[in-house]
């Protein structure tokens, strides 16, 4: 899995990378699969991400992005690194949303 170098908000050198950034894709799509669930129609983009920082689902694919990226680079991820990754894959959320909407429909 591939990892590209970032530069942080305040300037600083940071990595992200395909494994960390797949751990919090599925979490977000297991989050919209609830939310699914619970509304009984598709959430909305705004939805899904107020959703997030309560979501026990991204807490848990926080985790395992953290240890994915310790697993492959050698150290943890900073939180500049885990934040451009939670801000990364926020950017996919219409895809997650029209991938589990086509699924539940």
């Amino acid at each position: 899995m591939g990892y590209w170098e970032i530069i942080t908000k305040s300037g600083d050198d940071a990595l992200w990378g395909d494994a960390p950034a797949d751990c919090l894709d599925a979490g977000a799509a297991r989050l919209v699969v609830r939310m699914c669930s619970e509304l009984g129609r598709t959430p909305t983009p705004d939805e899904v991400l107020d959703a997030v920082p309560s979501a026990p689902e991204i807490t848990e694919a926080a985790a395992q992005a953290r240890a994915a990226f310790s697993a492959d680079i050698g150290r943890s991820p900073t939180e500049d690194e885990m934040s451009y990754g939670m801000v990364f894959s926020s950017g996919g959320v219409r895809e997650i949303i029209a991938g589990v909407g086509n699924q539940n429909a």
